[in-house]
């Protein structure tokens, strides 16, 4: 009876290998290794913080996501010899979230300035209109008092018609009269002086066909609220005001229908 309970059939050696296989790292070691794909969607995660400065970085989400469902299924199939679950999840969840904040927040900012663009906009629109109106004057009070003490409504009148001259032959180097002033929807803002300030581009569309000009403008926040022009490529002489108003031009000369390279398009 004795040899016979001494007599215990073998364990199975490959039974035995693979239940080790299954529990390393569990009870046979102190430490489990973190993720790399875990660590890199937390990373990446936090780092699509700077989506609410900067809304294109939103995109960092789509990486964070891609890494942190690989960095899960990693772990789930390294039986215990990885960690790092929970920081993924809160990796893409950051991801997620913080884009999502970043894009509402760009839009936010984006719908304040509406109000100011459609201003900017009717301003161009109106100065058009008073310059295709012959309404000199009008167009000329459309500059804040800061250009207007540099040039006289003469010089401007004068320079407007240096601009329209005839284009039938024998000159045909006039462009006619000014028919429309568009404006071009893109606009930059930013202060100067303690004011705010917004650049953007028309064009000015001419009596000789195929004869368009594109040029720069500058608005100025009065203290009333309304936006008036700071400065017109028409007038190069006088600088937009920067950090301080510009200096007066010594002389302002009419200026005739010939601009610096590139902004006259003749189609």
């Amino acid at each position: 009876m004795a040899e016979l309970e001494q007599q215990k059939p073998p364990l199975d050696a490959l039974g035995a290998l693979h239940k080790m296989s299954t529990t390393a790292g569990i009870a046979s070691a102190d430490y489990v290794a973190v993720s790399n794909l875990a660590v890199f969607t937390g990373v990446v995660g936090v780092a699509t913080a700077l989506a609410i400065i900067w809304w294109q970085l939103a995109i960092l989400a789509l990486p964070a996501v891609l890494l942190g469902l690989l960095a899960l299924r990693s772990i789930r199939r390294s039986n215990g010899t990885l960690t790092g679950g929970p920081l993924a999840i809160v990796g893409i969840a950051l991801a997620v979230l913080l884009a999502g904040a970043g894009l509402v927040a760009a839009y936010l900012r984006d719908a304040a300035l509406e109000p100011t663009r459609k201003a900017i906009n009717a301003r161009v629109e109106e100065w058009g209109r008073r310059i295709v109106d012959g309404n000199d004057r009008g167009a000329y009070e459309l500059f804040d008092s800061d250009w207007r003490k540099q040039v006289s409504l003469d010089a401007f009148s004068q320079n407007l018609r240096a601009w329209q001259a005839p284009w039938q032959e024998p000159d045909p180097r006039g462009y006619g009269k000014i028919l429309r002033v568009q404006p071009n929807n893109r606009f930059y803002f930013y202060r100067a002086a303690g004011a705010p300030m917004v650049s953007t581009r028309a064009t000015l569309i001419f009596e000789k066909p195929g004869v368009e000009v594109t040029l720069a403008f500058d608005f100025r926040k009065q203290p009333d609220g309304s936006w008036l022009i700071d400065f017109c490529e028409l007038f190069p002489n006088v600088q937009p005001r920067k950090s301080a108003p510009p200096t007066p031009p010594a002389k302002l000369e009419p200026l005739g229908p010939e601009l610096p390279s590139g902004s006259t398009s003749n189609k």
